[in-house]
């Protein structure tokens, strides 16, 4: 019997139930079970039944789902390609790689962006102290035009000037006699008069009969009381900016030439600097009376007297003279050295300096009318110093002039004494240069000197 006539006859026997109790053979009746099938379904997961499920994104972002251990493993989420290629997953937090952000306008004012072109234009940008070392800034044409960057900053003092530098030294120093053209009288403090107390002294002992000058003159032509100046200008016609300095000169070993091409050395002292100018060939230091405490210069201007060198301490020096350079040579002529010498060197270094300077002279000469004359001058029997000093036979020149010492006290009390004497009110309670006009309380002596002055060598 055949297989299908087999089937026909159990159905008849068995009924549709029956007949698919075996296996297969609802699925070959088309019959289906609803009971059987509902205990399939609850059996399995709809979303692994699913297959769209699977692939829903929006699934895979579920914070649910992120804790189901399944999804955690899920090789798709661990390398997903849309996630990686964000790019502000790929540059956060500073942002400093986005390729958008390198470009965006407000990031071109950052520091690498300092070099851009409109930035170094921006005026604001030209002041900025961070802007003004930059390489780019340094020959900008607007920073150029800045005056101060055109001309540089001197001081005209001493050394710090533009220009060439011209040594000279002093070939002639020249006593005031108050003859025609040789009284160096000048307006120290801005009083309007014209004063030279070192004039009143010369004239007082040239009266005495002694020789100032002969011995100056000798001492500079054998090389002993010399003046080097050093002048730095960018003109010896005329400038408004010139630097002076002026310093003593060592003694010499042999006798300058004055010709140009003498070689010294300058004493280890302070150098006066001094501001200048030249004015249509005319040198001119900055005026006494506009000098300040804090800038005035000193020179101890050497001075050669009966044969011994007096050091003077002359303050807020002035210094003016013709200039003429012809040849390579530099020549000052008609010069001129202002300065004030304080009461407290007067009596500390003047009077010690000028009553050993009168001592040498009559001990030298005892029975000379000259050193008649000096002990007449500075030897009174009448006043207390000289009484007493006399009590020593060997000391008083009257009796005993090849041994006897004038004293300072002496020379400060006689006639010539009276005359280096402070004439002007020059210096605070300090010391220090503050010049009073019309001051009642003079506490300096002032001091003028002719010069002249050639080119010299010199470190």
């Amino acid at each position: 019997m055949s297989e299908h006539l087999r089937k026909i006859v159990l159905v008849g026997l068995l009924g549709p139930v029956g007949l698919c109790a075996l296996p297969g053979c609802r699925e070959t009746m088309g019959l289906v079970d609803d009971d059987v099938e509902k205990r399939r379904d609850m059996a399995r997961p709809s979303d692994l039944a699913n297959a769209e499920d699977m692939a829903k994104s929006d699934d895979m972002a579920r914070p649910g789902d992120m804790a189901r251990p399944g999804d955690m493993a899920r090789p798709d989420d661990m390398a997903r390609p849309g996630d990686m290629a964000r790019p502000d997953d790929m540059t956060r937090p500073d942002d400093m790689t986005r390729p958008d952000d390198m470009a965006r306008p407000d990031d071109m004012a950052r520091p690498d962006d300092m070099a851009m072109g409109f930035d170094m234009r921006l005026p604001s940008d030209m002041a900025l102290p961070g802007d003004m070392s930059l390489p780019g800034d340094m020959t900008s044409g607007p920073d150029l035009a800045v005056p101060p960057d055109l001309a540089m900053s001197f001081s005209c003092k001493g050394a710090d000037a533009p220009g060439t530098t011209y040594k000279v030294v002093t070939s002639s120093l020249l006593l005031p006699t108050g003859a025609a053209g040789r009284s160096y009288t000048y307006d120290f403090d801005g009083s309007g008069r014209a004063r030279n107390q070192l004039k009143s002294l010369v004239q007082a002992v040239m009266l005495a009969g002694l020789d100032l000058q002969g011995p100056i003159d000798a001492a500079i032509k054998a090389g002993q009381t010399l003046q080097l100046a050093t002048i730095k200008s960018d003109s010896l016609a005329g400038s408004m900016c010139t630097g002076v300095s002026v310093v003593p000169a060592k003694p010499t070993a042999m006798p300058p030439k004055f010709d140009g091409t003498d070689v010294l050395e300058k004493t280890l002292v302070t150098p006066a600097d001094l501001f200048g100018r030249i004015t249509a060939g005319r040198l001119l230091t900055r005026d006494s009376k506009l000098l300040t405490a804090s800038n005035e210069a000193v020179l101890e201007i050497q001075l050669a007297i009966g044969g011994m060198s007096l050091a003077l301490p002359v303050h807020a020096l002035h210094a003016e003279g013709t200039i003429e350079h012809v040849g390579g040579v530099t020549r000052i002529k008609s010069g001129v050295l202002h300065g004030v010498v304080t009461a407290s060197d007067l009596d500390t270094r003047v009077f010690p300096s000028v009553a050993g300077v009168i001592t040498g002279m009559i001990n030298s000469n005892p029975m000379s009318p000259t050193t008649t004359t000096l002990v007449g001058l500075f030897e009174n029997p009448g006043n207390p110093v000289t009484m007493m000093k006399c009590m020593t036979a060997t000391k008083c020149c009257k009796t005993n002039p090849s041994t006897c010492v004038i004293l300072p006290a002496e020379v400060k009390m006689s006639l010539v004494g009276t005359l280096i004497a402070p004439d002007i009110q020059a210096f605070d309670a300090m010391g220090k240069w503050n010049p009073m006009p019309m001051g009642t309380m003079p506490n300096g002596m002032t001091l003028g000197i002719g010069f002249e002055a050639i080119t010299a060598s010199y470190p």
